[in-house]
């Protein structure tokens, strides 16, 4: 059994190196090579992304389908970037990010839910209550249960 035990017990450096003749190790480094053409033939770079490009964000778990509308805010070394969406701030691989051609949406600026002092406040209108239940849908649904207008 050549396979070495994990172990926390310090080992000779000699013990670290490969062990092969140099015909060997030069093979594998040919084929190593050869695989890496095969790959280089149709691997392209990404575009790189401003800050402020309209992207979708690939959705992170596999039943949700819809890429979620996100906005750039910076570029986090090499291939990540910073994507601002309704949601929230995300950090993600360029790989996972599509540029698109939409307009972008307002939920970059977030409202401010401040509370206002007793001063401010008019008490001569009435609040309206906000409804229990969202209203029923008088048009088709979807089988997720979504409202479509025909």
């Amino acid at each position: 059994m050549n396979r070495r035990t994990k172990t926390l017990m310090p080992l000779k450096e000699t013990l670290l190196k490969p062990r092969g003749t140099k015909d060997h190790i030069e093979k594998m480094k040919k084929e190593k090579d050869r695989q890496a053409g095969y790959y280089n033939r149709t691997a392209k770079d990404l575009q790189e992304l401003q800050p402020g490009d309209i992207v979708r964000v690939k959705p992170t778990q596999a039943r949700d389908k819809e890429w979620k509308k996100g906005t750039i805010v910076t570029k986090e070394g090499q291939r990540s970037y910073t994507v601002q969406t309704r949601d929230g701030t995300y950090r993600r691989n360029r790989s996972h990010l599509k540029n698109t051609r939409e307009e972008p949406n307002d939920f970059s600026v977030i409202p401010d839910y401040s509370v206002p002092s007793d001063q401010s406040v008019d008490q001569s209108r009435p609040t309206t209550p906000l409804p229990d239940s969202p209203r029923p849908c008088t048009e088709k649904t979807t089988a997720r249960d979504q409202c479509v207008n025909l």
